[in-house]
């Protein structure tokens, strides 16, 4: 059986072959030799299509890189942003294979990035603090410009300062820096404070197992709410302790060794939140469907508009850090010992180099300008074959002119589309035929309780 390519060009060389015959036994010699001329560029156009179809099919599919996002508790639209980029194929696009670990109570990120053990983590500002004790991490831009940290505490427990906090029993949270640089403020001793496991459920502040509870304004306020149980919030920005919230970091040595994949898995987590935030709605169903059962609808509206909020994307660049606050959130450790007073958050911040050119374009600009000064060859030739035939027909017939125009001007075009297409979409089309069979299927139930124990 012949190819699908020999089958085109057999084709084209019957039918000129008949042309040919025919022009000879009736034409003159000057249309016969315009005819031949005619048809060689006709042939000519056919391998053209011919090869362009050849190497679409016969390329071989760039391997995505394997890379994996720790995340900071388990799934929730606190990751929207990841979900979208990933269900999207805006990872793929960037020639990336993202795997999710979900986050465990054991699971340090910042340790788990700084030893190689995930490509990337999502951090807060203790990534400081990690920097100080040796592990060289980056923070490649931060999503939540303010902190969801707070105290809550129910009506019942008659507290209505921070200062009132004293001696109350409390729910403890560990990592909660910016909480315990408020209660240091307000004079409550933070490390003296009486305190019980934190389990996650405000529900312990009713049946009074606790006075107080370290939560996140994103999550725990909601189950209150929907009981109808008053309470009250103390958040640390308040009482002007302002520490950024999540943010996404890496590793210097992972910048150092692959730092076009670390521009790439940037660039496209932004465009995965960019697309989270304008499509809530789908993404409240992605994470239903795909990914945790944990919270019901409500409480996943409650969390994206609350987390909506302290991104504020309306108002500042999504992922944008800026290094003097840094510093004051620097200082604020110092005032609470936790940092030494000659650390500096030197280095911390992510800088890519927008004026870079990736290497695919740089390629495809080399390639694009190599068949530019073959066309102009091609179409010297035909221009001097052009002298010839004018020379015995007077004028190129239309035809021939829009023939070599057409020659000349497709190839680089043809070129240019199948590089683009190859270097985008292959990958995308491998990673979505992966995703079938890699993503767990998970039963679609409905739960009539609002479980919101971040773990």
């Amino acid at each position: 059986m012949k190819s699908r390519s020999a089958r085109i060009l057999d084709g084209e060389r019957s039918a000129v072959g008949q042309r040919l015959r025919s022009a000879h036994g009736v034409l003159p010699l000057r249309e016969a030799l315009a005819l031949r001329l005619l048809s060689g560029l006709t042939l000519l156009k056919s391998a053209i299509v011919v090869v362009c179809v050849a190497l679409s099919t016969s390329f071989p599919a760039v391997a995505l890189d394997q890379v994996s996002l720790q995340l900071k508790r388990q799934h929730q639209f606190e990751f929207a942003g990841y979900y979208a980029a990933l269900e999207k194929g805006f990872y793929a696009d960037a020639g990336l294979n993202v795997r999710l670990l979900e986050g465990q109570p054991d699971v340090d990120v910042n340790k788990e990035v700084a030893d190689g053990s995930a490509d990337f983590g999502v951090c807060t500002s203790s990534v400081l603090i990690d920097r100080a004790k040796g592990r060289n991490l980056l923070v490649l831009g931060v999503i939540f410009q303010h902190s969801a940290a707070i105290i809550l505490v129910p009506r019942r427990a008659g507290i209505a300062s921070v200062s009132d906090l004293k001696g109350r029993l409390l729910m403890d949270e560990p990592g909660s820096d910016d909480v315990a640089a408020m209660l240091k403020r307000e004079g409550v001793d933070y490390a003296s404070l009486p305190r019980v496991p934190n389990s996650g459920d405000p529900h312990a502040l009713l049946n009074g197992n606790a006075d107080a509870m370290l939560a996140h304004s994103t999550d725990e306020p909601f189950v209150l709410y929907n009981l109808g149980a008053p309470y009250l919030t103390f958040s640390p920005r308040a009482y002007g302790i302002d520490f950024y919230g999540d943010a996404l970091c890496t590793s210097a040595r992972q910048m150092k060794e692959h730092p076009e994949r670390v521009s790439a898995f940037w660039s496209a987590s932004l465009k995965g939140w960019r697309y989270a935030l304008s499509h809530r709605e789908e993404i409240l169903d992605l994470i239903l469907q795909h990914y945790s059962l944990r919270k019901n609808r409500d409480a996943l509206l409650f969390e994206a508009i609350r987390t909506e909020a302290l991104i504020q994307p309306d108002l500042i660049e999504l992922g944008y850090q800026d290094a003097q606050h840094w510093k004051k959130i620097a200082d604020t450790y110092r005032d609470l010992g936790m940092l030494s007073g000659g650390s500096e958050p030197e280095m911390l911040i992510f800088s890519p180099d927008k004026n870079e050119i990736p290497d695919w374009l740089k390629y495809t600009l080399i390639g694009l300008a190599s068949v530019g000064l073959l066309s102009a060859l091609v179409w010297r030739c035909t221009f001097l074959i052009g002298d010839r035939l004018k020379a015995e027909l007077g004028t190129p017939a239309l035809s021939v002119v829009m023939s070599v125009l057409f020659v000349c001007l497709s190839i680089p075009i043809l070129i240019f589309i199948l590089l683009y297409n190859y270097r985008t979409n292959s990958a995308a089309i491998l990673s979505r035929c992966g995703m079938k069979w890699q993503r767990p299927i998970k039963p679609v139930l409905r739960i009539p309780q609002i479980l919101s124990n971040p773990w």
